[in-house]
């Protein structure tokens, strides 16, 4: 049996994330947020997904794009019935993947860290611990910008 001491930190946003970007409207770079709805169209039997953006400033919206081009046979069912329900956890986890947004950038997201230990039946020395970080939301954040208690 184990005497270590286990520790978990998750990460909890504290806004939506937002990604800076020239605005069509405004003329300037500008933070857009996503509205957490999906634009579809089929040409034929082919099917484009975007996700809708709009700008904090003036709400001029930007399409980013989720597939192009892609045959509807090879679209999973859940996924597509996602993207035609507007399905607000996978709007949300496309949001918060920087890889998507070719020619912006993510600014940096505002989070929480909240920290607990976890009980435990066997009795610790207190002298080895075990740190889990929990990211569930995929908070896009580097591993040194997660700060220990002062």
């Amino acid at each position: 049996m184990s005497s270590l001491i286990r520790v978990e930190w998750t990460l909890v946003t504290k806004a939506r994330l937002t990604v800076a970007r020239p605005c069509g409207r405004c003329g300037q770079i500008r933070q857009f947020a996503s509205t957490n709805k999906f634009r579809l169209n089929a040409n034929g039997s082919r099917l484009d997904a975007w996700l809708i953006y709009a700008c904090q400033s003036c709400s001029h919206r930007w399409n980013r794009e989720v597939m192009k081009r892609k045959p509807v046979s090879t679209v999973p069912s859940d996924l597509l019935s996602a993207l035609q329900a507007n399905d607000r956890a996978l709007a949300e986890a496309l949001a918060a993947d920087p890889a998507g947004c070719a020619g912006s950038t993510h600014e940096p997201p505002e989070f929480d860290l909240q920290r607990r230990v976890v009980p435990s039946r066997v009795q610790a020395d207190g002298r080895a611990a075990v740190l889990c970080i929990r990211n569930p939301g995929r908070v896009p954040v580097r591993l040194d910008r997660i700060c220990l208690p002062g």
